[in-house]
């Protein structure tokens, strides 16, 4: 985890770098005719990497595992409010699972499924490269995970909503007037002190409340509709 957040912040600040070096122009908004519309529809998919948690509530009291990486899909919508600064609302889910050492007066593993669903309101900051399709952007969200838990062995399940915030950073590639693939790296957070507890165990009496923050890094990319 410690080397996704390393990476982002490699990322942005490569972004950064490279556009103090290049000799550029921030491109002039186009002409009426020219210009697309304010909306824009992002569609993307991307991998989220291994994320390893625990909490310690006591010396008989305690959990540790690892929420597995895989496949993480997300959709968003976006309003410009100028030609570099939007804002979007999104929408991503991943279905995974978690490999859970759990100690209760006893120690045992439980494997759970999980679904974790984020929706984040965010700003996005766009640097148009003047003759080069290339537009570079960073941005931030805040919002709520809905984290979903289900232990196969038993049918026991258990869900909750956090509070959960993002960044973002990576750069559109135009194909043509109205298109553009993204390629991004991002972080997502579910924050522990929210929402009250989950409880990754067997039943809630018999379980461990999931008092811990969780973060995801994942590298993507989609395909950007503007209209």
């Amino acid at each position: 985890m410690k080397t996704g957040i390393l990476f982002l912040a490699v990322l942005l600040l490569s972004i950064q770098q490279t556009m103090a070096q290049l000799p550029m122009e921030l491109t002039p908004p186009p002409t009426t005719k020219d210009k697309p519309g304010p909306y824009r529809i992002n569609a993307y998919v991307g991998y989220v990497f291994d994320d390893k948690i625990s909490h310690y509530g006591d010396p008989t009291s305690y959990y540790t595992g690892t929420i597995q990486g895989g496949l993480q899909w997300g959709i968003s919508g976006e309003y410009l409010l100028e030609d570099y600064l939007g804002i979007s609302l999104s929408y991503s889910r991943q279905d995974t699972k978690a490999d859970m050492i759990a100690y209760e007066n006893t120690e045992r593993q439980v494997n759970l499924d999980m679904g974790i669903s984020y929706v984040l309101v965010g700003l996005n900051g766009y640097w148009p490269i003047r003759h080069f399709p290339v537009v570079p952007y960073g941005g931030a969200g805040i919002g709520f995970a809905f984290i979903g838990i289900d232990n196969p062995a038993n049918g026991w399940r258990d869900s909750g909503s956090k509070l959960a915030w993002g960044v973002r950073g990576g750069t559109n590639i135009t194909l043509a007037h109205r298109f553009a693939i993204k390629l991004q790296g991002h972080l997502l957070s579910a924050v522990y002190a929210s929402g009250g507890a989950l409880f990754f165990g067997d039943t809630p009496n018999g379980g461990l409340s999931a008092y811990t923050t969780i973060f995801q890094f994942g590298l993507g990319g989609g395909l950007v509709v503007t209209f």
